[in-house]
């Protein structure tokens, strides 16, 4: 296992990949590291889909605005924010509490992915604006 310190000044993102497939059991490990990011009042908003399939990798690249370089993940982990929960709990205008928790959940998969030896790198869905 990578050093923290060492995951943090060696983590690089990484637009070529292998095409291999990344193990379910792998990317499971490397969402748990998103689950356990911090978020306000302990809320976890956040909730994970694992995608390790081909075929809906490559969907999602032929609809990610010319991100084609996408097709050749071995995995995919998208991060999808609840924030109808964020705004039950907080009121309105909550919306940067979410973006921190994507933030940090982020991180964490990062460096996870690296501790396993993986490349990966953070697509945002450009499509749907802040």
């Amino acid at each position: 296992m990578t050093d923290v310190f060492e995951a943090i000044k060696e983590r690089r993102s990484r637009r070529r990949f292998t095409g291999k497939t990344v193990s379910y059991d792998q990317l499971k490990v490397i969402a748990d590291a998103g689950l356990r990011a911090p978020t306000i009042n302990d809320l976890r908003d956040l909730y994970f889909v694992i995608v390790n399939d081909g075929r809906k990798i490559k969907t999602v690249s032929d609809n990610a605005n010319g991100q084609t370089w996408i097709r050749n993940a071995g995995g995919m982990i998208g991060v999808v924010a609840d924030e109808a929960r964020l705004n039950s709990y907080h009121g309105e205008n909550t919306k940067q509490y979410t973006h921190e928790h994507v933030g940090a959940a982020m991180q964490n998969m990062l460096l996870a992915t690296h501790a396993l030896n993986l490349g990966g790198r953070w697509v945002a869905d450009s499509t749907t604006g802040p």
